[in-house]
């Protein structure tokens, strides 16, 4: 989603974008105007996104810090970042929501219910320990919980055990 409602599209495209990557930043940041998809094109606009949708971007070894910088980059300072998480390395949350916090952007949960059946939560009982988080700065979060009952300020509570030590 554009912020300039002229720069609206009525089709989307993806590409490869890896965390970090300026030149992959700026190629998705300045992209052909008669294209987004086209990189023939030679005209060009610059834009930030309203949104960045993120899915299952916590392995063991993130780089939560140069995650954080990539969608600062692609969103500026007021956009929004809605991603969902199954956190499996110890202090992941701790550490992506202090690196959000330094933007001065808060997190918000929505629960699971929200979104998933009963039923079907009933049946997969892991769907409860993903995380389907809302960052954005704090005014903006601040709005969304208050229009959303549901939704709560993301708190630190995964408890992570470590695997116990074997003997051979």
């Amino acid at each position: 989603l554009y912020r300039d409602a002229p720069l609206r599209r009525k089709s989307t495209c993806s590409r490869q974008l890896l965390w970090g990557d300026e030149q992959m930043i700026a190629d998705v940041l300045i992209s052909p105007s008669s294209s987004p998809c086209d990189p023939g094109s030679t005209s060009s606009y610059s834009r930030f996104f309203d949104v960045v949708i993120g899915c299952e971007l916590m392995y063991y070894r993130t780089d939560i810090q140069s995650l954080v910088d990539t969608v600062l980059k692609l969103t500026g300072e007021g956009g929004m970042f809605v991603h969902g998480h199954l956190f499996r390395a110890p202090n992941q949350e701790q550490h992506l929501i202090q690196c959000l916090r330094v933007l001065g952007w808060d997190t918000m949960e929505v629960p699971v219910s929200e979104f998933i059946d009963a039923a079907e939560l009933g049946h997969h009982i892991e769907w409860y320990r993903v995380r389907c988080l809302v960052s954005a700065p704090s005014a903006v979060v601040s709005r969304l919980l208050a229009s959303h009952s549901s939704w709560f300020v993301f708190e630190l509570s995964l408890i992570h055990i470590s695997e116990p030590t074997r003997r051979s």
